[in-house]
């Protein structure tokens, strides 16, 4: 015991230490949740073991989202899913958009898919494009 302490200590302290050796560790606090995934092939949306089927309108807006960093706005996803028309289509953008945060609600992502009013949308969850 000598030679592994560089100064003399008191008996106390040493049975201190060890108890304190042999106490259990505390877990540590849960693990990060698994990463929210797209996939790129089939029509799903997950996170983790967990998965969730999208309609084509509802993966092309995730997918979307998910590769423009920042805010996308109503017009660009007008345009990009449906191309350019005659008549808005803001009530159909807010239906996919409802649909989608249900499921990502039931994913454990309620706060992924954000609104940001007079613009767009955004994603506040990172996206992950797995490998099918």
């Amino acid at each position: 015991a000598d030679a592994c302490l560089a100064q003399p200590v008191a008996p106390a302290e040493v049975l201190a230490r060890l108890q304190a050796l042999a106490r259990p560790r505390a877990r540590a606090a849960a693990l990060p949740p698994s990463r929210l995934w797209l996939s790129p092939s089939r029509l799903m949306v997950g996170r983790g073991k967990r998965q969730q089927s999208l309609t084509v309108s509802e993966h092309r807006l995730l997918a979307m989202l998910a590769s423009t960093p920042g805010a996308v706005s109503r017009e660009s996803i007008e345009q990009q899913l449906w191309g350019t028309g005659l008549e808005p289509r803001t009530a159909l953008i807010e239906r996919h958009v409802c649909n989608l945060r249900r499921k990502l609600a039931q994913l454990d992502c309620p706060q992924a898919l954000q609104t940001l009013r007079g613009f767009g949308y955004s994603l506040a969850e990172p996206l992950v494009l797995r490998a099918d």
